[in-house]
């Protein structure tokens, strides 16, 4: 019979990169946090494809913000890929493809209704503080926080530019998050406050840097998006090329325009895109505030 101990060597290994803890909210949370560092980001295909049971495609109706509806095709999501094109190259001229480089960019070049050019995700790792339940206010217990991985999409980008503008640097106020509306697609409001715990004292401020440094995701780029194999990448385009084919052979009602076929997939990440704009942050005037140098202050 064999034995073995307790030890963490003998923790079984899963694989993945991506078993560091991420940033989610549960229905009705309100989060603390801070973004002392900068994220990574990456380009990234999402692959959605007109659902297909038995041979046939499934159909649902969608109203319209009028109140008509109309039929359209289910699509369900087959997988978000790392994009195997050039960055010079999809961030130039083209709509963003480079089709000599990466198959899912020659696919949306000679299908452009069927799929989208690569969109930008983006991943950080973010402190959250330890907070009273319902509040951004700090427990009463000793000062703590804990690291996860926040990963998002380019709306949410853009929010965190925003209130960057007025505030003059993120790392210099924390955001309150929440409350959250809706768990499953991760809803909630981004506001600023107008001061960093994490800063406040030089305990504070020792304890959430060595906390930072010691606790961290192993590939962040891991978390934008899995830099596939190219065999998993043709296998869901030939799965998308495939489903078309079936939706393209219904004749038994007339054909949607490309423009109304909705994205209606269940995958998180995609559906991270329709996350709830923050309240819009009042303008102030902007300060000059003294940027950390964090890379030195974690010495990595």
């Amino acid at each position: 019979m064999a034995m073995i101990t307790f030890e963490t060597k003998n923790r079984m290994q899963s694989g993945s990169n991506t078993d560091f803890p991420q940033f989610k909210l549960v229905k009705g949370e309100r989060a603390r946090v801070a973004l002392i560092e900068n994220p990574v980001f990456g380009w990234t295909h999402t692959i959605r494809a007109p659902k297909v049971v038995d041979g046939q495609v499934q159909y649902q109706m969608i109203q319209r913000k009028d109140g008509t509806q109309f039929e359209a095709p289910v699509k369900e999501w087959l997988g978000t890929h790392r994009c195997k094109g050039d960055d010079g190259i999809i961030t130039g001229d083209g709509r963003g493809l480079d089709a000599k480089n990466c198959p899912m960019c020659a696919f949306a070049k000679a299908n452009p209704s069927k799929m989208d050019a690569p969109k930008r995700r983006f991943a950080v790792h973010v402190v959250k503080y330890n907070t009273k339940p319902g509040t951004y206010d700090l427990t009463d217990a000793p000062f703590s926080v804990n690291i996860f991985v926040w990963k998002f999409t380019e709306f949410l980008f853009d929010k965190l530019i925003g209130i960057n503008s007025i505030v003059g640097s993120l790392q210099n106020r924390d955001l309150l998050l929440g409350p959250c509306t809706d768990a499953q697609m991760q809803k909630y409001d981004i506001n600023y406050d107008m001061q960093a715990f994490w800063s406040g004292t030089d305990q504070y401020k020792e304890l959430t840097l060595s906390t930072l440094k010691s606790n961290r995701a192993e590939d962040l780029m891991a978390y934008v998006a899995r830099d596939s194999e190219l065999r998993w990448i043709e296998k869901d385009l030939d799965t998308l090329a495939d489903a078309y084919r079936a939706l393209e052979g219904r004749t038994d009602e007339p054909r949607l325009a490309a423009a109304e076929l909705p994205s209606l997939g269940n995958d998180l990440n995609a559906l991270m895109d329709d996350t709830k704009p923050a309240s819009k942050p009042q303008a102030a005037a902007p300060k000059t505030e003294e940027k950390v140098g964090f890379d030195s202050l974690l010495d990595i």
